[in-house]
């Protein structure tokens, strides 16, 4: 898939346009429940700065409600641009703030992975003006955008891999000691992990250099299965963890219809029979 604008139907833009909308709300709906259940922002606050809990708990919910509302903002022509610019700002001081003060191993992996859903407000933005505005075109920096989102995804993936998350090691161990008869040792989970991150690395570079259409279809299972594993080795209490990777597989979802669209496209042009109808 070459990074080149070309037109597309009106009904890809419009799919576009609302895959990301989606993502994008599942996104935020997520941010807001983890909010609810008490972030870093609380931390900060009390912890670095001697406030309250209670005034905590009271800016935490601010800002799910302030959240809430641009998220239905978005769904209307006269407010969707404004929501996402403080939706944007949001998932940036977010992520930043995490960063600071997070001091876990592994967080420099989280926040390049974190980089990809920056911009995903600005990529909804610029998907819901084109469909407003009947634009059949996207430019190219649009569609590089969405490869290096999925890049950044499977990339950081794979180095949490290499680097032997714990997290991925539990989810490993405990899938296998939950759901099959087969015994699991630490050692092997390692070695299990290195082969996932080989396969990750790769095809994150595929995405940029050269994605196909069966390399997509991957990208959209694994990033599915990635982020169920989070239900299924800790119960469906832990669904928040997965509604926050829901662009893991969302994006790819977004990259399967241009890839589809480019196909039509170039279908059209190649067709005399089409090309001069």
């Amino acid at each position: 898939m070459k990074v080149l604008s070309t037109n597309f139907t009106l009904k890809g833009v419009a799919s576009i346009a609302q895959v990301l909308k989606f993502t994008l709300a599942i996104y935020i709906i997520a941010f807001c429940l983890q909010l609810q259940k008490g972030a870093v922002i609380s931390s900060v606050l009390v912890v670095e700065n001697a406030y309250s809990e209670s005034f905590a708990f009271w800016v935490e919910k601010s800002v799910a409600i302030v959240l809430i509302i641009c998220l239905i903002g978005i769904f209307f022509k006269k407010t969707y641009k404004l929501c996402l610019c403080i939706i944007t700002v949001f998932l940036i001081g977010y992520a930043l703030l995490n960063y600071l003060n997070g001091g876990k191993a592994l967080l420099e992996l989280t926040l390049i992975s974190a980089i990809s859903k920056w911009w995903l407000p600005i990529l909804t933005w610029y998907a819901i003006s084109h469909y407003n505005n009947k634009k059949l075109k996207f430019s190219s920096w649009f569609l590089f955008a969405i490869q290096l989102s999925v890049f950044l995804i499977f990339m950081s993936h794979g180095m949490g891999c290499f680097s032997k998350n714990p997290l991925y090691i539990d989810y490993i161990l405990g899938f296998f000691g939950d759901y099959t008869s087969l015994s699991v040792k630490q050692n092997q989970a390692e070695q299990m992990l290195d082969i996932i991150g080989i396969i990750d690395v790769i095809v994150a570079v595929l995405v940029l250099i050269k994605p196909f259409k069966a390399l997509i279809y991957w990208l959209i299972f694994w990033g599915f299965l990635t982020s169920l594993l989070r239900i299924v080795d800790a119960s469906i209490l832990n669904y928040i963890e997965f509604l926050m990777r829901v662009p893991h597989f969302g994006l790819p979802i977004v990259m399967l219809i241009i890839w589809n669209e480019k196909a039509k496209a170039e279908t059209y042009s190649s067709s005399p029979s089409l090309s001069k109808s």
